[in-house]
């Protein structure tokens, strides 16, 4: 990530409202998580809880809900960041990329996410991000929401990880060290 490109700031509300999902929706594991999350906890959220969902084809999505806001494109990706509460990450399918997590956690936007979606990222549940197995999603969410101090730690913590481990600066310097070592 470049986190030179991705403002930091703790979040600021006592209680958050507004998650985010953000990936294409031509990729069927984005269409199967939305679906999940959807049907399995979001319609069962308190109704002050709303989702913004941004990508590639979101208007092919099936879900009429007024609390769901659909978006094609954004100029900048980190104004969405900007006016999140919390990124969800329920992705159960598929091998994807993890960039989404990884800005979102860049930006100081705390991420809820199945285990899926972190094969690969070294984060750890509870110092990072929240981990979700699932059936588990609904009320660690909620708690999330509603635990600002919480939400502050993970988004500090998770911006020092990005910092110290997935940054461009650093990736490079790694590289540059193995092409060296070769």
């Amino acid at each position: 990530v470049d986190i030179d490109n991705f403002e930091f700031s703790l979040p600021k509300n006592k209680k958050g409202t507004k998650l985010l999902f953000v990936g294409n929706f031509t990729y069927f594991p984005n269409v199967d998580a939305i679906n999940f999350f959807y049907n399995e906890i979001f319609r069962n959220l308190p109704r002050d809880i709303k989702l913004t969902l941004i990508g590639k084809k979101v208007e092919s999505l099936n879900i009429d809900d007024p609390r769901i806001e659909k978006i094609e494109f954004v100029p900048k990706i980190q104004d969405a960041y900007k006016k999140a509460d919390l990124v969800i990450a329920p992705v159960r399918l598929g091998g994807g990329t993890n960039f989404k997590v990884l800005e979102a956690m860049a930006a100081g936007v705390p991420v809820i996410s199945l285990p899926q979606r972190l094969e690969g990222l070294d984060v750890k549940d509870g110092k990072h991000l929240v981990v979700t197995g699932g059936s588990d999603f609904k009320p660690k969410l909620e708690n999330l929401l509603n635990d600002l101090e919480l939400r502050r730690k993970l988004a500090k913590n998770a911006r020092e990880l990005v910092e110290h481990e997935y940054s461009w600066k650093v990736i490079g310097n790694n590289l540059n060290t193995v092409w060296n070592n070769l």
